[in-house]
Parts: C-alpha cells; sequence; structure tokens
C-alpha cells in the first residue's frame, strides 16, 4: 500500500493575501501558481484596510492562485472569518498566462457593498497603497 501525501487544494486570494500584502504571511507554505482571474465576480473595497469580492454578472477580479495545504486552508478560514465576514465557494479561475480554467476556493464577503466601493478592472490586482494613492490623486 502506497501512502498518501498531504491533501492539497488551490485558492484564489485578491487582497491583503496577494503577495506585498499584510497577510501574505499565512500562505508561507504555498505553492504560488501565478496571476489568475475570476469571471461573474466584482470587487469592492469593503473597509479601508481590505477588500471583497461578490458575484456580480460581467465582473472580472484579478488576484493569484496558490496551492496550498488543509492546515493552511484552515488557518484562511479562521483569518477570513468564514462563515460570517466571507464564505469560502469553489469558483472556476483562469490562469492569466495560460488560459486554462481550474476550481479554486474563493472568498467572497457576506455583506452588502455600495457602488462607489467598486474597484474597477484597471486598478486590480487590490493593493492597499495603490488604493490610498489614488484616492489622494482623486482628491
Amino acid at each position: 500500500m502506497r501512502e498518501r501525501g498531504p491533501v492539497s487544494t488551490l485558492v484564489f486570494v485578491y487582497g491583503t493575501l496577494m503577495r506585498g500584502g499584510c497577510n501574505h504571511g499565512f500562505l508561507r507554505t504555498a505553492r504560488f501558481l501565478g496571476p489568475a482571474r475570476v469571471k461573474h465576480v466584482g470587487l469592492y473595497q469593503v473597509s479601508p484596510a481590505f477588500p471583497g469580492a461578490v458575484r456580480e454578472q460581467n465582473s472580472v477580479v484579478r488576484g493569484e492562485l496558490y496551492q496550498i495545504d488543509e492546515p493552511t486552508l484552515a488557518a484562511l478560514d479562521r483569518l477570513e472569518d468564514e462563515g460570517y465576514l466571507y464564505k469560502r465557494e469553489m469558483l472556476e479561475v483562469v490562469m492569466e498566462e495560460t488560459g486554462v480554467l481550474v476550481k479554486a476556493w474563493v472568498y467572497l464577503w457576506r455583506h452588502g457593498v455600495s457602488p462607489e466601493t467598486a474597484v474597477p478592472l484597471e486598478e486590480q490586482p487590490w493593493c492597499h497603497r495603490s488604493r490610498q494613492e489614488n484616492r489622494k490623486v482623486d482628491d
């Protein structure tokens, strides 16, 4: 009988978990697979510190795809307050460089959003610093 290795899964991230983000350390054992997009999901600035994605026709969210293990997935569920702030759903994700379509976990915001807080595709992937700088220029 062959011993099975650790179980892994894919997760798409679009905010503070991305490279350079304040929560990227949660992915220190993850394998970065590349930039990716998820369709029919819109991105919103749901707080001054982080974004949230919601199901939305004709929208796209840009982010990053990672291969993670079960302990990392459990840690992300705790970080994202899965079930209260965010709901983890399996969605189709497109790898930007190859066009390959995969299924990955995506954390979707569970609360309301305001149209004026939408993050347009040209300002993605989301970066806390760039959103702050863009607002200063616009003010």
